[in-house]
């Protein structure tokens, strides 16, 4: 079984880049984040995995000062809004 690693991630025009490197800590990964709205995301096996609570609490404690735990739930209600596009 492999470990599990941490990266830096953010987003750029719809896209997730990350740091070059994988890092063994929540903390050091944090102390890589070079943009606001930076993030830690886990890396097994080449494969992108979310934070585990425990890690998720680690991560808001470090960056933010807190452990209060980011939302993962879907919100109670969803708005889809149908307009018609009109070329310019």
């Amino acid at each position: 079984m492999s470990k599990r690693r941490y990266v830096a991630v953010y987003t750029d025009s719809d896209l997730l880049v990350g740091c070059d490197h994988k890092h063994n800590t929540i903390l050091s990964a944090v102390a890589c984040i070079t943009a606001p709205g930076g993030y830690v995301v886990a890396v097994r096996r080449g494969k992108y995995l979310s934070l585990t609570d425990a890690e998720d609490a680690e991560f808001q404690q470090l960056r933010y000062g807190h452990a209060e735990l980011t939302k993962r739930h879907n919100p109670d209600f969803n708005v889809l809004v149908r307009v018609p596009v009109k070329p310019l």
